[in-house]
């Protein structure tokens, strides 16, 4: 890592040794698949400032990674939205679980979610 961003590589490993599930992409506004493979699907997020929330649900363990602007995370079996403003601030997220996401402030909000099967 080199720059002033406190990260410039994140790594994400697979441990399953075998039986890839198949997995349909889900489609949700502003999201779209970045690259896929039998480990992991990696879908590039653009939220529109003052858009409305977006629902979705991944069939596999996510992480979602902030790369700009502000998002906040909700939908978790009714837990408290959790807000990712921090360029590299990441969370995880329990496969099967519908959660929605909202671009918070005046600018675009910009994320990975790295979906592993």
């Amino acid at each position: 890592n080199s720059g002033t961003t406190e990260y410039r590589a994140f790594e994400v490993e697979n441990m399953r040794e075998g039986n890839w599930p198949s997995a349909q992409p889900f489609t949700a506004p502003g999201s779209s698949v970045l690259k896929e493979s039998r480990a992991f699907t990696i879908y590039d997020v653009v939220l529109k400032a003052r858009s409305p929330e977006v629902m979705h649900n991944h069939t596999g363990a996510t992480v979602i990674v902030l790369l700009s602007g502000a998002l906040e995370q909700a939908g978790i079996g009714g837990t408290d939205p959790v807000r990712l403003s921090q360029l590299g601030q990441w969370l995880p997220l329990p496969r099967f679980q519908p959660h929605a996401l909202t671009p918070v402030g005046s600018t675009d909000a910009h994320a990975l979610e790295i979906e592993v099967r």
